[in-house]
């Protein structure tokens, strides 16, 4: 079992970033993004899905923190910038956070909450900056990649947790950014996908794909069924094309079930003008061939412009579940340098035979 430890931040200048695409937090992380991508295919947000106790529990707890915000209203003092009044929000969010993630813990993991709560602390926004990116978003990904380290959460999971606790993430941090009009954190305008979330963007991409098939009831199928169910799979893959993010109309009758359409929908709401002049990166995906060729790029976003970007992985915190060793990385070395091994001495038998 782990010795869990106060989580601090680590990568403090940008040649680190090398290094910390070796260490035990970013591989889990990007390992835990695409083992949901892959769970997440073929459902629609409203599709009926099994919702985990701890899972109903974060639900519960993330509508308290949005009664949080009925019960805070913003403000009418001069500002520059966000409304003041989301310091007292949090101030009263973060008030015995460590015992209210306990909670959500079994005993033998009681003393996680030193680290599970801090990455909870991290993913509503800045106190002091009163602002909102990326960087917060992926504190929130890293808090419930925890839970599943722990086993806590098991992949059988996983839509339950995005289409109930991601969402209703979404939604909470959405009226932050509404009540208080929080600052986007670093935004890249024009350069960049979204001024506060990358998330939803890749997880609705993979809404779009067919559901993963029962391997053992594909077993079964003779070659003609297969590749009659194959077809019936591009047929549903190809049911809505890239081009449909162009158009709003068709995108508010989606929004109820597709991720994407409401990310995009909630984009074009914060923003004026033309959507290809505010959000070319997003525009860019109309002109896109295929699913798989949307899919890919939103995850290249999130690792190239989140995951890699040092201004905003230099306030991550590392602890002993997602922690800055590169253990995890020697193992995988070693194990492909064994597997090299165990192939050329096969090609060597079968020369010598």
């Amino acid at each position: 079992m782990n010795k869990f430890v106060q989580p601090i931040k680590l990568i403090k200048n940008p040649n680190q970033i090398p290094y910390w695409k070796t260490t035990n937090a970013f591989i889990l992380i990007t390992k835990f993004v695409q083992l949901i991508g892959k769970k997440i295919k073929g459902y629609k947000t409203t599709d009926n899905c099994e919702i985990s106790k701890l899972c109903k529990a974060l639900i519960e707890y993330l509508d308290e923190l949005s009664d949080l915000i009925d019960e805070t209203p913003p403000n009418n003092l001069p500002r520059r910038y966000g409304n003041t009044s989301y310091r007292t929000w949090f101030l009263k969010f973060n008030s015995n956070l460590n015992d209210k993630v306990k909670a959500f813990l079994p005993e033998k993991f009681q003393d996680s909450s030193i680290e599970l709560s801090t990455y909870l602390s991290d993913s509503f926004g800045n106190y002091e900056r009163i602002d909102y990116g990326t960087g917060h978003e992926l504190a929130f990904l890293a808090f419930l990649c925890c839970f599943y380290q722990l086993g806590l959460i098991e992949e059988n999971d996983l839509v339950g947790l995005i289409y109930g606790v991601f969402q209703r993430y979404l939604l909470l941090v959405r009226k932050l950014q509404q009540t208080y009009t929080l600052e986007a954190a670093g935004t890249h305008g024009v350069w960049g996908l979204d001024d506060f979330q990358s998330l939803p963007f890749y997880f609705g991409s993979c809404q779009f794909y067919p559901k993963q098939e029962n391997e053992n009831e594909i077993e079964k199928e003779n070659e003609n069924e297969k590749q009659k169910e194959k077809e019936k799979e591009k047929e549903k893959t190809c049911k809505y094309s890239p081009s449909l993010i162009m158009d709003p109309e068709i995108l508010k009758t989606m929004r109820g079930d597709y991720l994407l359409a409401d990310a995009i929908l909630y984009t074009r709401e914060r923003k004026t003008g033309s959507f290809k002049v505010h959000s070319p990166k997003l525009a860019k995906v109309s002109k896109m061939g295929d699913w798989d060729e949307v899919h890919y790029y939103f995850l290249d976003m999130f690792l190239s412009g989140v995951l890699l970007k040092y201004p905003i992985v230099q306030h991550f915190y590392f602890g002993s579940i997602l922690s800055f060793s590169d253990e995890i990385k020697k193992k995988e070395d070693l194990l492909w340098e064994q597997e090299k091994m165990r192939i050329q001495n096969e090609e060597r038998i079968k020369n010598q035979k």
